[in-house]
């Protein structure tokens, strides 16, 4: 990101008009997870087709029961990050820049 200007890469030829996509956060998470994720980080919730049909959560959730657990140290350290930012975020959201 450069000023107003980013770069988008696909991971698949596009043609014009085709939609741009982004994953605010992991997507191995079932979709009212997520949701509930983007609406307390993000304020919104997602409408893609993915999470109105929740057609791949059984899925997501046996990869994510794959996965090696956590050490709870590494966890902590995660929750501190996630809130410090998250307060940040809603003392700033308000701010507005004038160039």
């Amino acid at each position: 990101m450069t000023g107003r200007q980013a770069d988008i890469r696909a991971v698949k030829d596009m043609k014009p008009g085709d939609e741009v996509l982004i994953s605010y956060i992991d997507l191995l998470y079932p979709t009212d997870d997520r949701n509930n994720r983007l609406r307390e980080s993000y304020y919104f919730t997602c409408e893609c087709q993915e999470c109105k049909s929740r057609s791949m959560d059984k899925a997501k959730l046996k990869v994510r029961k794959q996965s090696d657990p956590f050490e709870p140290e590494v966890i902590n350290n995660m929750v501190r990050y996630a809130r410090k930012t998250i307060r940040e975020f809603r003392a700033h959201k308000n701010i507005k820049n004038i160039l």
